[in-house]
């Protein structure tokens, strides 16, 4: 097999080559020596004179870039309401920036006072709640309770007397004291629409007064040495009875009457003696 004799000494001429373009660009490039500040390049068509001198800046003078770890001295206002805690922790917001959150009981003894607080806080809504219950109670009361019955403007007036010939009128009905022809005295009442009046009670002795007391006809009467007080009922059908005391006795006495007096809800009777007797018809 047949040898290249020629192939190394062509390599070692291609590197000498080399080396002798390099040396020859090396040497044909400018000398430039270190520069102190004074001696920095100046744009071209500047005067020194008028302009200065350029100089270099000093070690911790111009633009600085932010990191982490430099933001709170660089950029203090950007961090003034936060701060950290340590590397990788959370910011934490403080002052006006900080977030309104109320804490909340976990239960306990804490939660009695919480209690009393919202019940201070309410106390006005409790106050008109218990009004509203005393005014309820108060209209259920009045709804309950009838009011007293006030007369009826058509049965005329409910208490007035007469003397023994005089008449009275109620509920329609003119009461009077008429003799019989035995010669006895009886109650009649008369309506406008009837022919002859109606006998209501016979009395025993003679009359002194006719009297009405709330639907009931009084007639006090003097009987043979003595007094009594009878009455009749109206719209009842009753026949009339005697008017008796607490003790359900007869109310009565000795003499003559020759006064009597409607006084409120009592009859005062005075007999010939001087003597005055309260006859009570409630």
């Amino acid at each position: 097999m047949a040898q290249d004799v020629n192939a190394a000494p062509r390599r070692g001429k291609h590197a000498a080559h080399a080396k002798t373009d390099r040396a020859r660009l090396s040497s044909s490039l400018p000398t430039v020596g270190p520069l102190d500040e004074q001696g920095a390049p100046r744009p071209i068509g500047v005067d020194p004179q008028s302009t200065g001198a350029f100089s270099r800046i000093a070690s911790g003078e111009g633009a600085t870039v932010e990191t982490r770890d430099n933001i709170g001295r660089i950029s203090p206002d950007s961090t003034s309401s936060w701060r950290r805690t340590g590397l990788g922790d959370d910011m934490r917001l403080t002052g006006r920036n900080r977030p309104r959150v109320s804490g909340r009981s976990q239960g306990g003894p804490d939660d009695a006072p919480s209690l009393m607080a919202q019940l201070r806080k309410h106390w006005l809504i409790m106050v008109a709640a218990g009004l509203m219950i005393v005014l309820g109670l108060l209209f259920l009361r009045s709804c309950l309770v009838a009011p007293p019955a006030e007369p009826d403007p058509q049965q005329g007036t409910q208490q007035t007397q007469t003397a023994a010939d005089g008449t009275l009128t109620y509920q329609g009905t003119t009461f009077s004291l008429r003799r019989q022809d035995d010669g006895t005295y009886a109650l009649v009442g008369q309506t406008p629409d009837a022919q002859s009046g109606e006998t209501y009670m016979q009395l025993s002795g003679t009359p002194v007064q006719l009297v009405l007391y709330n639907g009931a006809i009084i007639i006090p009467e003097n009987l043979d040495g003595s007094w009594d007080v009878l009455a009749y009922t109206v719209g009842t059908g009753s026949v009339g009875a005697q008017v008796v005391d607490a003790d359900e006795r007869p109310v009565g006495g000795q003499g003559q009457i020759v006064k009597v007096e409607l006084s409120g809800s009592d009859l005062l009777v005075t007999d010939d003696a001087g003597t005055t007797t309260a006859v009570s018809l409630a």
